[in-house]
Formats: structure tokens, sequence, C-alpha cells
């Protein structure tokens, strides 16, 4: 015979009653709840060293390294040094192997004119940024070239040239230490190789591709790249590259005339002073309003003998600049002389 429970019945839905085994299902919730966090690291860590994981963990710090970086150029283009410098460590802090800031950090401490630092950072980029090894050797030839360590300069500029692109402007950085030591000689034909790189489209296709082989990895297209280099630009691609390739390397005319007038100095110098007139000369004809070309050209002249000639240029120097006052102390110096000698 049974008897009636005393217990009362619940309202409790069943699922949520308290059971005998409650405590041990509030334990396991309890290690669910501990555990949850503890596994989901785990997963990470497990799967951290896959590729993917790395892949996307790579993608994200070069991202965000990279607008540090470019935070950094617009800061250092405004002369906005330490903020500046600020963003380009940030860049290096997240990804220490970011090739770009670290010679944009070198680029830094050189115009601020704290050498010794612009080539520790620059050797250091040389480890880990070894695909723009041309720019880093030029521009610790050009710190070197400021401390005066000329030898270690042109070292710099020489292991430059191994590369075979922007050879006009490492050219004419060889012929500046050259003009600065007083070898006239050895600063003409640096200059001479500087003019002979000239912005053509030939000059202009093979610079494009050599600096893709200094940027690539893929096997195929670095062999595509080098038979190209070989077969030389057809008329087909000539066509196609045009006016990419000249508006690209516009720029360089005025740095030709540059070189041009580099030359002519170098000649004078070295006692040509003929074919220092001649390069003189096509140095205003490229560009015809720069009225130190036209000063020189009239120094030139002078020393010949050719006072008409030589007037002639330094007033058109001091018309083209009122503020070029060796221009016009020549010029008072021409006049003095043709009126002596009249």
């Amino acid at each position: 015979m049974s008897s009636k429970s005393n217990v009362k019945k619940s309202n409790t839905p069943a699922v949520l009653q308290k059971s005998p085994a409650s405590g041990k299902n509030k334990g396991l919730i309890g290690w669910i709840v501990l555990c949850g966090p503890i596994c989901i690291i785990l997963l990470v860590a497990i799967f951290r060293g896959s590729a993917w994981v790395n892949q996307q963990s790579e993608a994200g710090s070069l991202s965000e390294a990279q607008t540090h970086n470019t935070l950094g150029l617009h800061a250092f283009e405004a002369r906005r040094y330490e903020e500046a410098y600020g963003q380009f460590m940030t860049a290096l802090k997240i990804k220490p192997d970011f090739g770009d800031a670290q010679v944009n950090m070198g680029n830094l401490f050189q115009a601020s004119g704290d050498n010794n630092r612009a080539i520790t950072t620059y050797q250091q980029a040389l480890n880990i940024a070894p695909k723009k090894r041309d720019l880093i050797y030029n521009n610790l030839g050009m710190v070197y070239g400021k401390e005066k360590r000329y030898e270690e300069a042109l070292e710099m500029f020489n292991r430059a040239l191994e590369s075979g692109v922007r050879l006009p402007q490492i050219y004419r950085n060889i012929g500046q230490v050259y003009l600065s030591r007083k070898q006239y000689t050895e600063a003409a034909e640096a200059y001479a190789k500087a003019i002979a790189e000239k912005p053509t489209l030939d000059i202009a296709y093979r610079d494009m591709l050599r600096e893709a082989l200094l940027q690539m990895d893929d096997s195929d297209l670095i062999q595509i790249a080098k038979q190209q280099l070989v077969d030389g630009l057809s008329d087909s691609d000539r066509a196609r590259y045009d006016s990419t390739l000249i508006l690209r390397y516009a720029d360089r005319e005025p740095k030709l005339a540059d070189d041009y007038l580099s030359y002519a100095q170098a000649l004078f110098k070295g006692g040509e002073t003929e074919k220092g007139i001649e390069a003189c000369r096509k140095s205003i004809e490229l560009h015809p309003m720069n009225s130190a070309a036209h000063n020189r050209l009239g120094v030139m002249y002078a020393s010949t003998g050719d006072l008409t000639n030589a007037e002639e240029e330094f007033e058109k120097a001091v018309r083209l600049d009122t503020r070029n006052d060796e221009a016009r102390e020549n010029l008072e110096r021409c006049r003095s002389k043709k009126g002596i000698e009249g």
C-alpha cells in the first residue's frame, strides 16, 4: 500500500528542476565557461604556425605599418621631422623588417644633418631591404660625400651602379665627388656617362625592366624580364609604351641640363675650354632661363678674351635673375676691361 507524497510539485519546467546530479551539472557548466576561452586560445596557438594564419597576420601588420610609413612621408615632406620620426618608428615596431620605413628613417636622418645615424640606419636597411640596395648604396654614398669621406662615397656609388637602375643620378653623384677632389678629368667622364643615359624611350623601358627585376620574386616573370632586356624594345612596344614612359621620365630633362652644366665646368676646370663652352651652350639650349648657366658661359668666354660674347652672357644672367650678384660683378668687370682695352 502506497502513501501520498508530502512533496509539493513544482511549477518549474523539468529541464530546469534540481536533481541529485545538479551539483555535477553546475560543475560541468562551470568548466565549459572556464575552458571556453582557454580552448579558443589553444586553437589559436595550434593554428598560429599554419601558413594561412601567418599570411593573415603578415598582411595585417604590413598594412598597418604601411599606413604609418605613409603618414611619416607626409610629415617628412612638410619638414615636420619629429612627427615623421614617430611614424617611421611605429611602422618599424609593428613590422621590424619593413624596408621602406627603414630607408625613410635613413633619409630623415640625412635631411636633418645627423649623418652618423643616417649611415647606421642605411647599413641596417641593407640587411632587411636587399632589393632596395641600389637606392641605399646611393644614399650612403651621398652621406659619405657630405662627410668628405670620398673613397667610401665612391665605393658606395660603384656598388649602386651594379643594379643598372637610376644610372644618371649615380653618375652625377660620382662626378660631384671628383669635382670636390679637383679631379676634373674623372669628373668630366662621370658627367659624360650621366648624359649618355639621357631620357629616351629605350632607356626608360630598360630601367623599368631592371627595376622590376629588383622587386620580383616569381622566377617565370624574372626570366621574361631578362629576355626582354636581351631582345630590346620592339616597334609594337614603342607604340604601347611611348606616352606612359616618356611622361614618366620627362622630369629628367632639367637634370640633363644640369648634367651638361656640370660637365662644362669639369671640362673648363680641366683646361678644355672650347669643349666646356660647347657643353655649356647645350645646357642653355635645354634650359634657356638658367641664369647660372649664362653666367658660367660668360666666364668661359672671358677666359678666352672674347669679352663681347662674355658681356652678352653676363647681361642675360642678370636679366634672368636680378639677385645674381656674381653675374652682376662679372658684368661690371667685363665692361671695365672692355673700356680699358677700347
